[in-house]
């Protein structure tokens, strides 16, 4: 009976174990900081839909309102915007913008993805990301640069929801 009781109990404290870690704050602020990445991945030859449901994916990871940070670099595209002016975009005008960044481009890679919580409490999270970016956009020559940064969180209706992205 002893011998019974252990064979059953052993493997259900590994499973709540496991159940923990998996849904504790720092696991669930690590999965969504790499889904977010993995919105702007796109292989060469993505289709149309594809390149939607990746923006689509995007509106159930920020909050209501994203305010983005980037570091001036070497662009094909010609922007106003000076280096480390924050923009404020509501949600559906980020999703928008990403899908259109999609549409530009023959593919966009990411590599080298390093992704560390920095903070945490119940109400708000701030992760670390770095990674490599290299893109292909539609008549224009391969561009790459290294991102290093900052996504700040909310964590607003039972999830955690992106507020901010501050690259250097």
């Amino acid at each position: 009976m002893k011998q019974k009781l252990i064979s059953i109990l052993v493997p259900l404290v590994l499973v709540l174990g496991f159940l923990f870690w998996w849904f504790s704050a720092n696991q669930v602020l690590k999965r969504r900081s790499a889904d977010i990445i993995d919105c702007v991945r796109m292989e060469q030859g993505t289709g149309r839909i594809e390149r939607a449901f990746k923006a689509e994916n995007l509106r159930d990871l920020i909050d209501e309102n994203i305010t983005v940070v980037y570091p001036q670099m070497e662009s094909t595209f010609s922007h106003r915007l000076s280096t480390n002016e924050a923009i404020t975009l509501p949600e559906d005008r980020a999703k928008s913008a990403l899908l259109y960044l999609t549409e530009l481009a023959e593919w966009i890679t990411v590599s080298e993805e390093q992704i560390d919580v920095l903070e945490h409490d119940n109400s708000s999270a701030s992760v670390s990301v770095a990674f490599n970016l290299e893109a292909k956009l539609k008549g224009k020559p391969k561009q790459s640069a290294p991102l290093k940064g900052v996504f700040e969180y909310n964590y607003t209706n039972n999830r955690w929801l992106l507020t901010a992205a501050r690259f250097e």
